[in-house]
């Protein structure tokens, strides 16, 4: 396609930019749903700082998720 190959344009910053905000959604997807069916309606002010953390971070959280028992439990 106009003379790039597949393999450059998925070294472009741009791409790179797509794909991580598609794992984030991702993250988001699964771990916010789990995060309400264990603690309840969450405040809608960690959902915000839920909605921030990177995909690094999102993943760690999923990672820890069955330990989670109370709010209080993730302000630490």
């Amino acid at each position: 396609m106009l003379g790039i190959a597949t393999e450059d344009l998925n070294h472009t910053r741009f791409y790179q930019g797509v794909v991580e905000e598609g794992r984030q959604e991702g993250e988001l997807a699964v771990v916010t749903p789990l995060l309400t069916r264990r603690l309840g309606s969450l405040p809608e002010s960690l959902l915000v700082r839920v909605q921030a953390l990177s995909v690094n971070q999102l993943e760690a959280l999923a990672d820890v998720l069955l330990d989670v028992d109370s709010l209080a439990t993730l302000e630490v």
